[in-house]
């Protein structure tokens, strides 16, 4: 680092503002102050401070913050404001989901999406209101409850109880099956129970077991019903049930410990895999020469520690429930199936189905581990290749638990958590619920001024309520605003200027439970705060002699050749260098500079005269 040196003429100039940058003074006046000039790269110029030399006098301040714009057309969108301007960003549709935690600064983010949801509609374009309320309609403490749906109705078992509804309101226990249920399956029309000591089945609207003529007496742990075939998982033996009982073993996994998870059907393919340890597979099954399943090849190998759970057949795609997430997989034309991204917000799933065009998969911890529930996935929005629109759906209203059970009937949720028992979506709504954006840049990360956060939505019945927040980077509030006046449709948040890096608007929507407010959009407005760039463009007088200072001065000089090499070699080289002004020093580069020369010097070397030199502020 440069020290400046004391001056002959002015020893209590010490030098002042910006550091010194090592090297970046050649001239002969190097960390010393002229009096009455500018210090440029260590020489001192007098300067044409009127412009009487021809070339315009001093002329000094900040840089036009914004680049000319041009709207390409006359079509409406942001091109046509004004950049100097206020800038804005707005949010009026959220149906690509959750999983987006910066809004707009990144080349692949979604205007549709958002960073996480709690209790909220975001399914429906252009509006978002309250999800519906759940309730808990059958209690019961197993550990392990299990559900499916079935024609009318949705079953569940838990422990060695079996119950069943046909409108998740009233829930009846059947005749118990015998044993501790551990899965249920279902061929459309009969329901088979695996229990740990039996397999046995409920016919049609029967609510007493029929058994199989030769009795499966066994602990079966897991039971579907695929392709024509009735399949069973029996500790590490995967076995096919014929409709009199006889049990047939397709395969004996090596690994005593292997279970067999899931076993379900892409078309006419079978699928059956599971995991012992941390190792997980999933194999096709096929038919052979004598009209006997056999394991075919592995068709998805999963990562060492996230353990297969469950997986469910969807319109020619499927869905794999891991202890890692949930994943969606398509099928090649071998039967191979490739697999997107994790979704891992939702966690540890256990069970999943499908209803229309959405899945709907357990969330056993949600919104900060204070709800459990279901997450819903629209497969009609890709977001990512083979990654859906996500986010949180109904949930559970003072409990948390694991989720290993989900169905749908009558275009409602039900769900079961362990040690609790069977939750039902309701007619009415959740009483809160809340949307958070994600961080919003406006599109650079330079500190910008917030304005107003501006909200829309339709008019407010009794009881509703619609609250706005803004926080900054940290998540530290800037400021909020509510609205409950019955028939309003707006809300205005003064943010008054508070500067940020990034911001972070969250909706939250309150309702009396009989109904909740629509809402269409959010618009947030600020300046961008870019750094300053100062510039000077200073009429530097290069003479072979000249006199600085008050009184007789001080007599100075220049080497003419050197002084238009000096500049040249300045400029191509774009180095920064120290402009010395008083007792200020600016780091700088020279953008450009203009020879306005009056005469040759004595020697006839070179033109002397006006150098005009055109500086940018290096900070």
């Amino acid at each position: 680092m440069t020290t400046p040196t004391l001056h002959p003429a002015y020893p209590w100039y010490l030098g002042g503002g910006v550091a010194d940058i090592e090297g970046s003074e050649t001239g002969p006046d190097a960390g010393k102050w002229c009096p009455e000039t500018v210090t440029l790269d260590g020489y001192c110029f007098p300067v044409d401070l009127t412009g009487a030399g021809g070339a315009g006098g001093w002329q000094s301040g900040p840089m036009d913050t914004f680049r000319d714009s041009l709207a390409p057309n006359d079509q409406p969108n942001d091109t046509l404001f004004n950049a100097k301007g206020a800038w804005a960003r707005y949010k009026y549709t959220w149906h690509h989901g959750a999983g987006q935690s910066q809004s707009d600064i990144d080349d692949t983010t979604d205007n549709f999406r958002f960073r996480q949801s709690d209790r909220m509609v975001w399914t429906t374009k252009n509006e978002m209101t309250l999800v519906h309320a759940t309730t808990l309609k059958q209690a019961d403490a197993a550990a392990a409850p299990v559900m499916i749906s079935s024609g009318i109705y949705v079953f569940m078992g838990a422990g060695t109880n079996l119950y069943r509804t046909s409108d998740l309101i009233t829930w009846t226990a059947m005749t118990a099956p015998g044993g501790t249920i551990q899965a249920l399956g279902t061929d459309g029309s009969d329901l088979y129970v695996a229990t740990s000591t039996k397999l046995t089945r409920y016919q049609g609207t029967g609510t007493v077991d029929v058994p199989f003529g030769t009795p499966v007496a066994a602990n079966v742990d897991n039971v579907a019903f695929v392709s024509g075939h009735l399949l069973i998982g029996v500790g590490n033996l995967l076995r096919e049930v014929s409709s009199t009982g006889t049990l047939t073993t397709i395969k004996t996994h090596f690994q005593a410990n292997f279970r067999w998870t899931t076993i379900f059907a892409i078309g006419s393919r079978i699928y059956a895999g599971g995991f012992a340890g941390t190792k997980s597979e999933l194999h096709t099954l096929t038919t052979d020469s004598a009209g006997v399943l056999v394991q075919s090849q592995e068709v998805a190998p999963l990562p060492l520690g996230e353990q297969l759970r469950f997986g469910l057949s969807y319109a020619g795609e499927c869905v794999l429930c891991t202890s890692s997430g949930l994943r969606f997989a398509q099928v090649s034309g071998d039967g191979t199936l490739t697999y997107g991204p994790l979704i891992t917000d939702v966690g540890d799933v256990r069970a999943a189905c499908a209803d229309g065009k959405y899945v709907f998969a357990g969330w056993s911890s949600m919104v900060n581990g204070t709800r459990s529930g279901v997450m819903r996935l629209d497969v009609t929005e890709e977001v990512a290749p083979l990654q859906p629109a996500y986010s949180n759906d109904v949930s559970t209203s003072g409990f948390v638990g694991t989720v290993t059970g989900v169905a749908r009937l009558g275009g409602k949720t039900a769900f079961c958590v362990a040690t609790s028992g069977a939750y039902a979506e309701q007619t009415t709504y959740e009483g809160q619920g809340s949307l958070d954006s994600g961080q919003v840049f406006f599109g650079t990360v330079e500190n910008k001024a917030l304005l107003a956060l501006d909200l829309a939505f339709l008019p407010l019945l009794a009881g509703q309520t619609v609250k706005g927040e803004v926080h900054d980077q940290a998540g530290v509030l800037v400021g909020s605003a509510t609205q409950a006046t019955v028939d309003s449709q707006s809300l205005h948040i003064d943010l008054q200027g508070a500067q940020v890096v990034s911001a972070e608007v969250t909706i939250t929507l309150l309702g009396p439970g009989s109904s909740s407010p629509i809402f269409k959009h959010w618009r947030m407005r600020s300046y961008p705060v870019a750094p300053e760039v100062l510039q000077w463009i200073l009429p530097l007088m290069v003479n072979e002699g000249y006199t600085v200072g008050i009184g007789e001065g001080v007599q100075r000089s220049f080497n003419i050749p050197d002084m238009h090499i000096w500049a040249e070699t300045l400029h191509a080289s774009k180095r920064l260098t120290l402009l010395r002004i008083n007792e200020r020093v600016y780091n700088v580069r020279l953008d450009k500079f203009e020879w306005h020369p009056k005469n040759w010097d004595k020697s006839g070397d070179g033109p002397q005269g006006i150098l005009l030199v055109q500086l940018v502020a290096a900070t």
